[in-house]
């Protein structure tokens, strides 16, 4: 990212985990917006934190001044796009922000890891915001706005071309207001929760032989793969599988008595039930 006085500094960090998919390859068709890693089966899909769950993050190293913005920036996101975070320990932190050792010039660094096999669904794991000492000297606007711009890629955008945005590299005299691009492109990160990628089974059916219940159902979500168990419930018995589209659990299903079913994923999980 470019610093307040004109040098140009790199801002993605690489920290790659599993297959990589590349760097902000596409762009949101009418939108002012790219991802900073898109998935490897659908361009227009970015690689994301779970929308389900909290984004922990921790304070590695730094002063108080800049703890306190840091604070304020992801409240900034939370309040664009409803993205929770909370501060944990070091060790147990999602994304870990810190002072550090950047290139001669370089403000602040911001990017994730993620994990998943080729040609499956990638999800973020572990990010980095990494600010530059040297970058103490700047005000208070601008310590504010280069933490959205970092924290901005740690959880998913790259640039933006929108000379109102403050994902627009080294675009201080913005100030520290999301624009129009970074609004547009935080709330796609988020966008359909759990359920545009974790659609509820269909067609789920049980039956019992007064021995044993058998549960089944089938997907209609565009990405099957990224399902890593299914469990069924019923109001005696429970029984988890894996690759699979029907389960068998002992006992007697009463009529009347309702089934549940999960469908689980990295990205959240679906409910559906039935009754007996």
């Amino acid at each position: 990212m470019k610093t307040p006085y004109g040098i140009f500094a790199a801002i993605i960090l690489l920290v790659t985990v599993g297959v990589a998919a590349p760097l902000a390859s596409a762009k949101s068709s009418g939108n002012s917006y790219e991802y900073l890693h898109t998935q490897p089966k659908d361009p227009q899909l970015p690689v994301r934190w779970d929308p389900c769950s909290v984004i922990t993050w921790s304070w590695a190293s730094g002063s108080k001044r800049d703890y306190r913005l840091t604070r304020k920036a992801l409240r900034k996101v939370h309040s664009v796009n409803g993205m929770r975070f909370q501060q944990v320990r070091n060790r147990e932190a999602n994304i870990t922000m810190k002072y550090g050792r950047l290139s001669s010039g370089e403000a602040g660094r911001g990017g994730f890891g993620y994990r998943g096999q080729q040609d499956f669904l990638q999800v973020a794991t572990s990010g980095t915001v990494t600010y530059s000492r040297h970058t103490r000297r700047y005000n208070k606007t601008q310590r504010l706005h280069l933490m959205m711009h970092e924290i901005g890629h740690a959880v998913g955008l790259h640039h933006t071309d929108n000379p109102h945005d403050v994902m627009r590299s080294g675009n201080y005299q913005v100030g520290a207001k999301f624009g129009p691009g970074d609004k547009a492109g935080l709330r796609s990160l988020i966008a359909g929760g759990c359920s545009e990628l974790v659609q509820t089974a269909s067609n789920l059916t049980v039956q019992s032989n007064g021995h044993t219940t058998t549960a089944s159902w089938s997907y209609p979500g565009k990405y099957p793969d990224l399902l890593t168990s299914a469990r069924v419930t019923t109001g005696t018995q429970q029984k988890s599988v894996s690759g699979q589209q029907t389960a068998t659990l002992p006992g007697s299903c009463e009529p009347g008595e309702t089934v549940y079913l999960e469908l689980m994923s990295d990205y959240g999980r679906s409910l559906t039930t039935t009754q007996c």
